[in-house]
């Protein structure tokens, strides 16, 4: 039964089982942001490369990888907000303000590892 309605067809998580699907959300979204780290890094190397061994284009290299790493963010920044709603509703908050703030703060913080 719900304790804010006390209605009974309303699914209720207790404290312990929100937690769960809480971690469970900082371990999709902390491993969707150490993917994005990797490819990062990748990406640096590879502009490396290319420079330092003057492949085709190598006057280029800057340009081109920085636009591949744009399309990296973006893809990321859109995925990471589907996850970030999916991830919310199945913590299955108690009251709406606390799914808000649970919602902020999951694209907040996504965002700013993301952008930065």
């Amino acid at each position: 039964r719900n304790p804010v309605s006390y209605e009974g067809g309303e699914m209720y998580y207790t404290p312990r089982q929100r937690a769960k699907w809480q971690l469970l959300s900082m371990v999709v979204l902390g491993t969707l942001g150490m993917l994005e780290f990797v490819c990062t890094v990748l990406m640096g190397r590879l502009r490396g490369t290319w420079v330092a061994e003057q492949w085709p284009y190598y006057d280029r290299a800057q340009q081109a990888t920085a636009f591949i790493e744009d399309i990296q963010m973006t893809f990321c920044s859109k995925l990471g907000h589907i996850l970030s709603f999916k991830l919310n509703e199945w913590e299955n908050h108690r009251t709406g303000t606390q799914y808000i703030n649970g919602l902020i703060s999951k694209v907040v913080c996504h965002e700013l590892w993301n952008r930065f």
